[in-house]
C-alpha cells in the first residue's frame, strides 16, 4: 500500500522538555491508522508537530512532499486536517453556520464549492442535514463531535487526524460514533489516524496500531482484530 503520511524520527517537545524522542509512523493512503499510549506519552504532541503548531525536528511528508517549514495554514491546504479532542465548534452558531466558517477560512484555495462541500459532509452525516438550524451548543456531546469531524472535511482532505473523538461519550454513543468513523473511510474512501483510550473500540476499525511509549513509536505485531481480547496493557 502506499504511505500517504510519513513521520519520521520527530523530536519536538514543550520548552525543555522533550516529549518525542525520535518518533516514526507511516500511514497508508485509504486506511484508518489508530495511535495509543498512556496518559501523557505524546498522542497529541505528535498531531500538534504535524500539524505545525508547535516546533519540531525530524522529517513530515505527505503524499512524498516535505511539511517542513510549511505554517499550520499551509499544511491544512495541503492536505491534512486536524480534529482536537476538544468539541470544536462554534455553540452560539448553527451546524450549517459552523460548515461555512470552516470553508471561508480556507476558500481562497479553491477548489469545489461550498455547496458541494456541504453536501458531501450532509451525505455522511445524514443527521446534521437534519439538525442544519440547531445551535451547535444544544446538540448532544456525539451531535457535537460528529459535527466537529464534519467540520474536518470540509475542505477534502488527504488525511484526517482525529484526536479522542469518543472522550466524555456514553459506551453507545461511543459504538456510534466509532461506526461512523468506519463508515467514513469505508464509503468516502478518507484516510484517517485516530488517537483513542478506547483500546477496543479502536482495535475494531483500524488497519494498523501503533504505540507511543517514551517518546517513540512502535507498530504492534498482533493483529488488531485479537488485540481486544489480549491484554492491553501488555503493549505499554
Amino acid at each position: 500500500m502506499t504511505v500517504l503520511l510519513s513521520v519520521d524520527s520527530v523530536i519536538a517537545g514543550y520548552g525543555d522538555h522533550r516529549v518525542l524522542k525520535g518518533a516514526s509512523i507511516e500511514v497508508h493512503s485509504g486506511g484508518i491508522c489508530g495511535l495509543i499510549g498512556p496518559n501523557g506519552a505524546g498522542k497529541t504532541t505528535l498531531f500538534r508537530a504535524i500539524m505545525g503548531l508547535i516546533p519540531s525536528e525530524g522529517e513530515i511528508a505527505l503524499g512524498g512532499s516535505p511539511l517542513r517549514g510549511l505554517l499550520p495554514l499551509a499544511r491544512r491546504q495541503a492536505g491534512v486536517s486536524y480534529v482536537p479532542q476538544e468539541r470544536n465548534v462554534f455553540p452560539n452558531l448553527g451546524v450549517e453556520e459552523n460548515l461555512e466558517v470552516a470553508y471561508r477560512s480556507l476558500a481562497s484555495q479553491g477548489g469545489a464549492s461550498f455547496d458541494s462541500r456541504r453536501e458531501y459532509v450532509y451525505g455522511a452525516f445524514p443527521r446534521l442535514a437534519q439538525r442544519r438550524l440547531q445551535l451547535a451548543g444544544s446538540m448532544s456531546g456525539g451531535e457535537q463531535r460528529t459535527l466537529a469531524i464534519a467540520i474536518g472535511l470540509m475542505h477534502e482532505p488527504r488525511v484526517l487526524l482525529l484526536d479522542e473523538p469518543t472522550t466524555g461519550l456514553s459506551p453507545l454513543v461511543v459504538h456510534l460514533l466509532m461506526n461512523t468513523i468506519r463508515e467514513l473511510n469505508a464509503s468516502r474512501g478518507v484516510t484517517i489516524v485516530i488517537v483513542e483510550q478506547n483500546i477496543i473500540s479502536l482495535s475494531r476499525i483500524v488497519g494498523d496500531l501503533f504505540v507511543l511509549k517514551d517518546g517513540v513509536c512502535r507498530c504492534l505485531e498482533a493483529g488488531t482484530q485479537t488485540l481486544a481480547t489480549q491484554k492491553i496493557w501488555e503493549y505499554l
